[in-house]
This record gives structure tokens, C-alpha cells and sequence, in this order.
């Protein structure tokens, strides 16, 4: 006979009498029945699943902290953009500014 049979044989004839007999003295569970469910509407059901895919879903600090950096990265670079366009458009009413000043001097 294999070893484990062996154990396992050894502990069906030391514990299991004591376990039963446990099991017998104990209360019994009452098992409370489901309440019946009523039909679902298809068009509540489809609703529902829409808002809970459109929720974010959990994610881990690190996944957080890399959105977060990402996003601010997005404002860091939009204002950048921003600034340089204002920059340029200056530069072109400076430009237009001299050559018109140019024109009227005649040269």
C-alpha cells in the first residue's frame, strides 16, 4: 500500500469517529431560499452594462501616478505651445509693424 493511502487510512481510524460525532451534535444550518427573480428588462440590462463600462475601472497607484504625469505633461506642453505661438504672432505684428513703417518713410 502506498504511503499516502497509509496516512490517510491512519487518520479515518483515529479522527474520523470523533469528527463525525461532531458533525452530528452540531445545529443544523437553515438554508434560506432565493427570492424569485423577476423577468429582466433587456433595456434596463443593456443600460446598466453601458454606465459600468463607461466608469473607470481600478487600477493600481503606479498606473495613477503615470495618468497623472501624462496629463500634466499634456498641460506643461499645451501651454508651451501657447506661449510660443503668442511669440510668433507678436514677432508677425512687429514685422508687418516695420515694413509698413518702411513704406511710409519711401524707402
Amino acid at each position: 500500500m502506498p504511503e499516502r493511502a497509509k496516512t490517510r487510512l491512519d487518520f479515518v481510524r483515529r479522527e474520523f469517529g470523533r469528527l463525525l460525532d461532531a458533525a452530528l451534535a452540531a445545529p443544523e444550518v437553515v438554508v434560506e431560499r432565493r427570492a424569485r427573480r423577476h423577468p429582466v428588462n433587456p433595456k434596463r440590462l443593456a443600460r446598466q452594462a453601458a454606465k459600468e463600462l463607461a466608469t473607470r475601472p481600478l487600477s493600481t497607484a503606479a498606473e495613477e501616478a503615470l495618468a497623472r504625469a501624462h496629463e500634466e505633461a499634456g498641460h506643461l506642453n499645451r501651454a508651451a505651445a501657447k506661449r510660443r505661438a503668442a511669440e510668433e504672432a507678436c514677432e508677425r505684428r512687429e514685422l508687418v509693424r516695420r515694413q509698413a513703417r518702411e513704406r511710409h518713410r519711401g524707402r
